[in-house]
Formats: C-alpha cells, structure tokens, sequence
C-alpha cells in the first residue's frame, strides 16, 4: 500500500480535492453518520464503557472497544504530564511531551509498538502504516500548541478508513458517534483545558465554535424531530441536557473558555438559537456550513493526508452528483468588528439558563445595526439562509 500524502497547497488542489472520491466517500459518510443519530439521545456520561456487544464486531476485531480502550490510554496520560506553570495564556509546553508520547506509540518504528495496534485493530502493517499518521494529526498540532477542526476533521478520516477496511458497517454507525466519537471529544476537550490550546484557524468571534464542529452536526440530528424551539435549549429545565445531547454538550464547553454576553462572544450560535424555526433546518444548515467553512476551506484541508484507503484520484460521479456544495461564507475577522471575544480560561458561574433570553428590542436593534455594518454572516447570509432578526 502507498504511503499517506498531503495533496493540498493551493486553491485549485481545494477544487480537485471536492471532485475526489476522498471528499465524496466523507460526504457520504458523515451524512450516514449524521442519520445514525436521528432523535437518538447519548448517554454522554458512560460513552467510554465497553460496549460488550459482541454483534458490533466483525471477524476482524472489536474495533468501537478498541478505540476507546486506546483513547482511555491517552486520556491517562494527561493525568501523568503535568502541565508546567507559565504565564502563557495559550499554548502549555507540557503537551509536546505529550504529543511525543504518542509519537512513540504511533509513530517510532518499535516492533513493540506496532505489534499492539496491529493486534489491537487485527490489521495488517501496512493497513497500519496508512492509518498512524492521521490518527496522529487528530490531536492537534504539538508544535503550535493548538487544535481544531482539521484536527477534529482527522478523527473523522479515521472512521472513514476503518469503514473502507471492513472494520465497521452502517449497523455500527450509532455506536461510532455515540461511543466512539463522544470519548474522543471528551479527550482533546480535556487536552485544550489541561494545556491551554490555542484554537487553530478560529474565525474569532464569527466562528461557530473555537474548535469542533461535528457536535453541532450531530446534536442537532438528534434533535431533528423535536417540536421544540431551537431558542429553548438553552433553558436547561425544559430541554436535553449536555449528559445526553452533543448539540447542549458542545454550548457547555464553550461556556468553560468564554465568559460574557452570547451575542457578543457566540453571535453565530446566539442568532442561530433564535432564529433558524426547527431543529431540522439547523441541522441541514450545519451540515452546509461545515461544507463551507471546513471541507472546502484550504487552510483547513490542506493537512489531510491521501492513500489508497482516502483516494485524491478523481471521482467520475463528481461530474453529475451534488454533493451539497453551498455558497462559501466569508466570515470577517474579529479584529475587525471591534467586539471583544471574551475568551478566558475559567468559566463564570454558571446560571439557570445557558443563554441569555433575548435583549430587549432597542438593544436587539443595535446589535443588528452593529452585526450588518461588520458584515457579520449571522446577520446577514449564512448556510441557513437569511436570518431574520430575532423577534
């Protein structure tokens, strides 16, 4: 089998890259993934448990345990390097380390280490060798010290590939989110706490979310069918909590690095809340978004590493198939909407409701004046159509 490659560096490898048979096969797949979970709830809290089920399996191995088990192994080692005290507001030196632990454990040419995930996943080298460096690239950058959702993108790949292999099929689907996914988004959410990542490639105070992505996706898929005002999760007393709704999970850890008004620090999330009608149209919009902003954003792809398990060859279906391509939204820096982003390290206290209710109607005016003069997507256009302004 070859050896992974980059096959993005510039504008047009982006345009060749969404006629490939890589981005359609992820399409495709997240789409499947995203039906998985379809007015399903998570038990977020014991995702990390075994499953025990012996049907998820194929002859090849237990691959959703074996992924937990391994990122069970990972999470321990935050507990075993410290992070070191500096006065830096990002970027904790102490994951390095980390990352060159797992370096060694992916990366080393130790039989010792190879015997265990050729074992672990019941696959053989070089089926390995294709999987190692992406697994790799999902944890963040150790050199910058940061994380996002290219890396989150990684994770994602892997699935991927462990479907090309045989390893899952559409009846594991749901474990691979709610299982699977869910424990390796509690890890680098524990990974960005205990070292001060910095958000890579953040829009700032227009991006949906410093670091992930696919929470929203999937969350709202879970709530797809509900009768419910997107605007009401946000009062935990009639809505799914972040213990069994990714959607609600990924608001939470938002609140454990911003503080501050939502509309100022979360404007996509905040308008989003209270203006997109149903939960199945946040979820279609999520999905175009992530077309958008992530799948064709070159400073987001441009890491992804192509083998014969992720093919950059060009995909003949590409030509007639529309593979939900929306219209890209250009968001603007926060450098230049003269909001502060408010991010902090601690969260403030919590109160009864994750959101504020809506501001009153002059202050929602002349947050919408400030929103259209910035050229804010929210207020403006975005993958969810025209927003109107909150009522």
């Amino acid at each position: 089998m070859d050896s992974p490659q980059r096959r993005i560096f510039t504008e047009s490898d982006v345009y060749q890259w969404t006629h490939s048979k890589a981005y359609t096969r992820l399409i495709a797949f997240i789409q499947e993934l995203n039906s998985a979970v379809v007015d399903r709830a998570i038990d977020i809290d014991n995702s990390d448990e075994l499953t025990g089920l012996e049907e998820l399996y194929t002859d090849r191995g237990k691959t959703i345990d074996n992924l937990i088990t391994l990122f069970k192994e990972l999470d321990s080692w935050i507990d075993d390097i410290k992070p070191i005290d500096t006065p830096q507001r990002y970027g904790n030196i102490a994951f390095r380390d980390w990352g060159s632990r797992l370096e060694q454990l992916l990366v080393t040419k130790n039989p010792k280490n190879a015997d265990r995930l050729i074992k672990r996943f019941k696959v053989d080298a070089d089926t390995i060798n294709q999987l190692k460096p992406t697994l790799l690239n999902a944890f963040g950058s150790f050199g910058r010290i940061d994380y996002g959702t290219g890396h989150e993108l990684s994770f994602i790949v892997i699935l991927l590939m462990l479907k090309q292999m045989g390893l899952v099929q559409s009846e594991h689907y749901y474990k691979l989110v709610s299982s699977a996914f869910v424990t390796y988004l509690k890890l680098v959410t524990r990974l960005q706490l205990a070292y001060k990542l910095e958000p890579a490639g953040s829009h700032g105070v227009w991006g949906l979310d410093d670091y992930c992505f696919m929470p929203y996706i999937f969350g709202s898929s879970q709530l797809k069918g509900s009768d419910r005002h997107p605007s009401q999760l946000f009062q935990k007393d009639t809505f799914p909590t972040p213990n069994d709704n990714l959607y609600a999970l990924a608001v939470t850890n938002i609140a454990k690095f911003k503080s501050g008004p939502w509309h100022e620090h979360s404007p996509q999330i905040y308008t989003i809340a209270h203006t997109v009608p149903n939960w199945a149209k946040v979820n279609k919009g999520m999905l175009k978004m992530f077309d958008a902003e992530v799948l064709k954003k070159r400073v987001v792809v441009q890491h992804l590493l192509f083998s014969s398990l992720f093919p950059f060859e060009r995909d003949p279906l590409a030509e007639f198939e529309d593979y939900a391509q929306p219209q890209v939204t250009r968001l603007p820096s926060a450098n230049n909407t003269g909001l502060p982003s408010s991010r902090l390290q601690r969260p403030t206290t919590t109160s009864d409701t994750l959101l504020p209710p809506l501001l009153p109607r002059s202050e929602r005016k002349k947050q919408n004046q400030t929103l259209s003069s910035s050229g804010s997507a929210a207020a403006i256009t975005s993958p969810f159509g025209v927003l109107s302004k909150p009522s």
